[in-house]
């Protein structure tokens, strides 16, 4: 099913059964009990009300944990993603969930394929299609999607002007009409944009799945799991798109 600008507003204005999956609870990847995740989570959130305690959580993973590419691609726990201290969408994504769920607001991930050049300039796939997730959280009755923690607002805007100039619309790993602020109020997309008329090509919806080895371990027929040449090589590819985000950084 493409994940099209109508099935968003649904998702996101919707009253939702927030017990499937279990939006609080623990998974094979979302290890909320571990001590230092939990601690941490609850350092960050701070006092005040869900609104404010979840934006604090969404600015700490978008700032703190660098964007980039670790050796495991996906296969990390939320507190190995908060350790390592660096991540793409999926990693952050699952680190997001658990500390929102480790101080106790209702997150999920809900995952889509969407076209490999989005990360075009950073890593080459070698498949048309790779997997993404966003982060729902339920806040002010609604679940309300992000993937605004993916990349901080210094690595955007300097991403954002390269794209300008090369005459594109998405690459780098963000899009140029995306946001990296958000107000807990309303969704926010720093890499899927999927409204207006430079919007990135329709997204294949894959669904609220407990975290990414759900996702794989159910096999998905739509999911883009790495092929096995892609595996292999990851720990090059790895460093290689490191290398062109710290060239992004320096303006080079």
């Amino acid at each position: 099913m493409a994940f099209s600008t109508g099935t968003l507003s649904a998702l996101n204005g919707v009253l939702a059964d927030i017990n499937m999956p279990n939006p609080l609870g623990e998974t094979a990847l979302l290890d909320i009990g571990e001590e230092h995740l939990r601690d941490t989570a609850r350092e960050v959130a701070g006092e005040g009300d869900q609104i404010t305690r979840a934006r604090h959580v969404h600015d700490y993973v978008r700032d703190q944990v660098r964007f980039g590419f670790g050796s495991h691609f996906w296969r990390l726990k939320a507190s190995e993603v908060l350790q390592a201290g660096r991540g793409h969408a999926l990693p952050k994504a699952t680190l997001f969930t658990a500390m929102l769920r480790a101080v106790g607001v209702p997150a999920r991930m809900h995952f889509v394929s969407v076209g490999s050049d989005l990360l075009s300039g950073l890593i080459d796939l070698p498949m048309p299609r790779y997997d993404h997730a966003v982060v729902e959280v339920w806040l002010g009755d609604q679940w309300l999607a992000c993937d605004s923690f993916v990349v901080d607002p210094v690595y955007f805007e300097a991403a954002r002007l390269r794209l300008i100039r090369e005459g594109r619309h998405w690459g780098y790993g963000v899009h140029v009409d995306g946001r990296v602020e958000w107000n807990g109020r309303a969704p926010s997309f720093s890499q899927l944009v999927i409204g207006g008329p430079e919007a990135l090509p329709a997204a294949v919806d894959l669904g609220v799945r407990a975290d990414a080895l759900a996702l794989y371990s159910e096999e998905v027929p739509e999911a883009s799991m790495l092929p096995m040449i892609a595996r292999l090589r990851w720990r090059f590819l790895a460093r290689s798109g490191n290398q062109r985000i710290a060239e992004v950084l320096a303006g080079d």
